[in-house]
């Protein structure tokens, strides 16, 4: 997930870019399968489930920034529609969501514990990467780090663009390290 809103508008094409090259490094073809939503009012499904990396790479490069931020409406719709599973795939589907974001949502319709509660049904682990690059904790930030500890997953706090790719890396070594 993306945020696309007018908050991140600045550093939308670095983040672009960052999270091209996490794909490239992590999805394994054959194997493993991404799909890109980019949000800001609403959430918008540019790439659904696929393990075509440059299909990956063309949704996230047409993502544009604008709009408010509807962040748990974006966990609420990826976890209801594309992560749950009835029933479970067999061999055993791990489920990862990854959130770049500001975590400050000021659009949604569905509350936070409403997007936490979608996720844990749907047994995604999210892991978020703040774009907060002030190096102040922010409300967003609290936010990002209480969804990813509720679901198993981590938040990461990179203190400016250049240290977003070594974040993207770090998700990438702890999936690929994890049973």
């Amino acid at each position: 997930l993306i945020d696309t809103s007018n908050s991140i508008r600045l550093r939308l094409h670095f983040e672009q870019e960052a999270a091209i090259d996490f794909l490239y490094d992590t999805v394994r073809p054959e194997r493993d399968e991404a799909f890109v939503v980019g949000f800001d009012t609403e959430p918008v499904m540019v790439q659904d489930y696929t393990d075509n990396l440059d299909k990956l790479a063309q949704g996230i490069r047409s993502l544009q920034a604008g709009g408010g931020t509807g962040l748990y409406d974006a966990i609420y719709y990826a976890c209801k529609e594309k992560m749950i599973y009835i029933p479970a795939p067999h061999p055993y589907l791990r489920r990862v969501l990854i959130v770049v974001s500001d975590g400050r949502d000021n659009f949604s319709e569905h509350s936070r514990e409403e997007a936490l509660s979608m996720a844990q049904k749907a047994e995604a682990t999210i892991y978020a990467i703040s774009t907060n690059w002030t190096g102040m904790q922010t409300r967003g930030d609290k936010v990002l780090k209480y969804l990813a500890q509720e679901t198993g997953g981590r938040a990461f706090f990179p203190m400016e663009a250049s240290d977003l790719s070594a974040e993207f890396k770090r998700i990438g070594r702890e999936l690929r390290s994890q049973y």
